[in-house]
């Protein structure tokens, strides 16, 4: 079915209607008018009908939600909406993939679209150029035209163009910059004749202007072929006219490369910031996704597991995309595992003078996973996560032996105390910061005690979760004797890393952080870290150098009930980012560095779009939301929202049967809670209040707790619950 047929049936249909949207949009409006061209007026009046009563039909999911206000804002950063998928494109097994010591076949996967710049503007010479209002493309082309989109879309499609430049006898040459609008991942192509071309991109103004990432490119048109620069990460690009003859250009674009995903999850909220705020990190997170799930699109451009536990938890909650996941993760514990990977693909650095050889899953790794021992706990959490949300029971047995294996080599690295004492000498990072970085070198004998403690509680998170996932394998045996382990890892923290006088774990943010998400932390020490490091009076972001590291702090903050103070640092942060011009995150970001020129504070190098650095995407469907799986496919889910100071938040959030879709809003002392679930969902959905009101399939009030009133849902439906 074609793109506009799409469009033109699907609002009629309540179970596939657009969560987006009101009737009064132009969807609706080409809908009616689709369908006017082949229906009698009697059957026209129906149709009018049926759509004015679905406005007060309770089970239309937007029908109460007040319109975003900024709602072209949402389209701007989701490239992939209306993407038609090629039918001929066969499923890749990511297993086979792997076992087959190939490299990817990415042309199966990956798909390029073509799109003009949407600014351009004459560095020099002015005069030299004719044609130049062509370059640009314009916003009011047809949206029809548009491959692949529809919306307010900043990237507008290629097309050709004549462009004619005269050469300067003497310097500065003839010079163009390009802006494409936003963040993008893909190549500049050219094709013309008359002479050479230099092309640099960037990801800022300045760095494409001043010190393009991966130098300048000179490209020789005498041929009349089509060139290209290497792939990279950009907004930016310059283009320099060589020589002093007439260069002729009839292509100018850009190859965008892209992975076919749509966004299957959602968000909207009361505040437009939150909204934007969302879809930056999920956009964020999709530029990630190439021939892997890298870190950045231009730098490293290779596989961090740390990176990948939170931009593979943005895939989950956005995508729900299996293939590269479970590629990504499997590359990754392969290397360390010793397995020969094939060339071509990128290592990463830690892998300078490793041994490759092919070692079974059962016996010990030769490293931790990127050589970082903070990162084979990401790996076990990231499993856990994709495991809770697409239940791939086939993807986790195939990992049942090395999960093991890497639990032995975790354990060796602690002392007869249970402490982490990194026996192994890997490079013991955990942020960007004094104290936690592990030596500026990577060199291990340097890793601190800070760095240690942080660590030593990542493990305890780690292999909690990693008992949750014997448990789901039926490894009980294994379960049980990891569980005895975890029980003394979680005594000989509390008894040997805690600072007896304050009852916090250091000084420092990262760890007690770590000491909060891993349920280290008891009581008495949960209140000391509230109130002595992420209290309103401690300004611990100052201490925290990554967005990496930001995203755990923000649901520490969370977990000890500051849900307030937690909305306004993502409006501070991550709306910081924003207000400085970011169209996806960035690798480092500093609230406290001047608004003007912030990205160029951070130095060209750093990259403006991480993966690690999505987090707050996660954290608004997770904890603003409140949806959490809490066993494999979604069969059981915790739906907790937290309002905050927001009158009412939406969205909808991917399981292997469908979509849970939610709207909650604050009507006076009272919160409505509209959800649907889909098969084999089983929901407890806690509410603040002590009274409430269940419309839909049967459901019952099952207890209150810490003034909130929980309800068991356990079949398919829509339901609207009112709580006061």
């Amino acid at each position: 079915m074609s793109d506009s047929t799409r469009r033109r049936t699907c609002n009629m249909a309540p179970s596939k209607a657009p969560f987006y949207g009101t009737w009064g949009d132009d969807r609706c409006v080409g809908c009616v008018t689709g369908i006017y061209r082949n229906v009698s007026t009697v059957g026209m009046l129906i149709l009018i009908l049926i759509c004015v009563a679905s406005l007060s039909w309770p089970g239309r999911t937007c029908a109460k939600v007040p319109p975003l206000a900024t709602g072209a804002n949402i389209p701007t950063l989701d490239p992939s909406a209306g993407l038609i998928q090629m039918k001929h494109s066969p499923r890749i097994n990511a297993l086979k993939v792997v076992e087959s010591l190939q490299p990817p076949p990415a042309e199966k996967y990956l798909r390029h679209l073509y799109f003009q710049p949407l600014h351009v503007t004459v560095l020099h010479g002015r005069t030299a150029f004719a044609g130049l209002a062509d370059v640009a493309g314009s916003m009011r082309a047809n949206r029809s035209l548009r491959p692949g989109y529809r919306g307010n879309s900043p990237l507008v499609p290629a097309h050709r163009i004549s462009l004619l430049a005269v050469g300067a006898h003497s310097a500065p040459l003839p010079e163009l910059l390009l802006d494409f609008g936003q963040e993008v991942a893909g190549r500049i192509q050219v094709r013309g004749s008359g002479g050479t071309i230099l092309i640099g991109t960037g990801e800022s103004r300045g760095e494409a202007l001043h010190k393009p990432w991966g130098g300048v490119h000179a490209l020789d048109l005498t041929g009349g072929n089509t060139l290209s620069t290497p792939y990279s990460g950009f907004r930016y690009a310059t283009v320099v006219f060589q020589g002093h003859g007439r260069i002729k250009l009839n292509r100018l674009r850009l190859d965008f490369k892209y992975y076919p995903v749509h966004y299957r999850g959602a968000f909207r909220c009361a505040d437009p910031l939150l909204t934007r705020i969302w879809y930056t990190g999920a956009y964020t997170a999709h530029l990630c996704m190439q021939e892997e799930i890298w870190d950045a699109p231009k730098r490293d451009r290779s596989l961090w597991m740390g990176d990948t536990q939170i931009s593979g938890e943005v895939i989950n909650n956005a995508f729900l995309d299996r293939f590269l996941m479970e590629l990504t993760m499997s590359y990754l514990r392969n290397r360390a595992q010793g397995d020969l990977m094939p060339r071509g693909l990128p290592m990463g650095g830690e892998w300078h003078g490793a041994r490759f050889f092919n070692r079974p899953a059962d016996v010990l790794p030769v490293r931790d996973v990127n050589a970082i021992p903070g990162y084979s706990c990401a790996w076990i959490c990231t499993l856990a996560d994709f495991y809770k949300h697409t239940g791939a029971m086939g993807y986790l047995r195939s990992q049942h032996q090395l999960l093991l294996s890497m639990l032995r080599y975790m354990r060796s690295g602690f002392n007869r105390k249970n402490l982490f004492i990194n026996s192994h000498n890997e490079w013991n990072f955990v942020d960007w910061v004094p104290l936690l970085n592990g030596g500026k070198f990577r060199d291990a004998a340097t890793d601190t005690r800070q760095a240690r403690i942080n660590t030593d509680l990542y493990t305890c998170w780690a292999v909690k979760r990693a008992v949750f996932l014997l448990k789901a394998l039926g490894d009980h045996a294994n379960a049980e004797k990891y569980m005895q382990w975890h029980t003394e890892l979680v005594k000989a923290a509390r008894r040997y890393l805690v600072n007896p006088h304050t009852e916090t774990y250091t000084s420092l943010p990262q760890p007690n952080a770590m000491a909060i998400l891993s349920k280290v932390a008891d009581a008495r020490q949960r209140a000391a870290i509230n109130a002595h490091i992420f209290g309103p009076h401690n300004h611990f972001w100052r201490k925290i150098g990554t967005p990496y590291c930001m995203n755990f702090a923000l649901f520490a903050l969370s977990d000890l009930g500051q849900t307030n103070r937690a909305l306004a640092f993502v409006r501070r942060y991550w709306g910081g980012m924003l207000k400085d011009g970011a169209t996806t995150f960035w690798e480092a970001y500093r609230m406290s560095a001047a608004r003007r020129n912030a990205s160029r504070q951070l130095g060209y190098r750093t990259s403006l779009c991480h993966g690690w650095s999505a987090g707050a995407t996660n954290w608004l469907t997770q904890y603003i939301l409140g949806v959490n799986p809490v066993a494999g496919g979604f069969q059981r889910v915790n739906i907790t929202p937290h309002m905050g100071d927001l009158k009412w938040i939406a969205g909808k959030v991917p399981t292997p049967n469908g979509p849970i879709r939610i709207r909650l809003q604050r009507i006076g002392n009272r919160r409505s809670l509209g959800i649907t679930l889909p098969e084999n969902v089983r929901a407890t959905i806690a509410l603040h209040g002590t009274r409430m009101l269940i419309k839909g399939a049967a459901a019952v009030a099952d207890h209150v707790a810490n003034g909130r009133i929980f309800v068991q849902l356990d079949k398919p439906g829509h339901y609207t619950i009112i709580a006061r």
